[in-house]
């Protein structure tokens, strides 16, 4: 029997130019266009955040995109439509073609959730300590441009954690249990770094004695826990990350 040894330029292709992939003992043809970019995504030749839409530049929040010209990079507004196109592009919010890519979308389109329906974080507060079928105590589905699923999220999040008194008189106000900084934090990760080739959204829940975020996807680029362990990190959405550090979350 020969052995092939394991290639670098994943994915590979046959002499016809199809892909294959392993599946358990067999291997089958790569026939979808979301399995090829979950593919390319995989071996890092290609970003969701990066992904051509539908929506041209006239869907654009033009006073939001406005307000972001102004307090980072210091510029007004382009008004004409060919300048205003080139500096997306320039600033790798839009396509070759001319339409804005994901993370222009997600950071400066208002009507989100009729095109990237999964881009919406579903919360949940159950009673005790498990999931339940039928019985919680309250629900919301957040959605909208960032940041304000996340301001949303942290608002129902801090109500649910528990209180304690750390060493205050019995009339003040109890302080969390958690810092706050810590879920923004983990909230922030989820949003940025959400693996947008999967038609699923975040959720939370809540519960009596812990507090879950369940981000859909697997882990990018080959990382594993153990990596994790050893101070490695991957960044799956460069694009959103950069402009998120910027400007729009704390």
């Amino acid at each position: 029997m020969r052995t092939v040894p394991k290639g670098i330029d994943k994915p590979y292709f046959d002499k016809n130019g199809v892909i294959w992939l392993k599946a358990g003992a067999d291997k089958r043809r790569v026939n979808s266009y979301e399995e090829l970019c979950r593919l390319f995504q995989l071996t890092n030749q290609f970003r969701a955040d990066e992904l051509p839409t539908k929506a041209g530049i006239d869907k654009l929040d033009k006073f939001r995109f406005r307000d972001f010209l102004r307090e980072i990079h210091k510029q007004e507004y382009p008004y004409s439509p060919a300048v205003l196109t080139r500096l997306l592009q320039n600033m790798n919010l839009a396509s070759d073609g001319g339409n804005l890519n994901l993370a222009g979308m997600l950071l400066f389109v208002e009507q989100l959730k009729c095109i990237v329906p999964q881009f919406v974080v579903k919360t949940i507060r159950y009673p005790g300590n498990n999931i339940h079928t039928t019985d919680y105590i309250d629900t919301e589905d957040f959605s909208g441009l960032l940041p304000k699923p996340f301001e949303v999220t942290l608002a129902f999040v801090m109500p649910n954690l528990h209180k304690v008194q750390a060493g205050r008189g019995v009339n003040a106000p109890g302080l969390p249990e958690t810092l706050e900084v810590l879920f923004g934090e983990l909230l922030v990760n989820a949003l940025v770094h959400q693996d947008y080739l999967v038609s699923a959204p975040i959720r939370l829940l809540a519960f009596d004695n812990r507090i879950e975020i369940i981000s859909p996807g697997h882990l990018p680029n080959n990382l594993t826990v153990e990596k994790i362990r050893a101070r490695n990190s991957n960044i799956r959405n460069r694009i959103l990350v950069s402009s998120v550090t910027k400007w729009l979350m704390p």
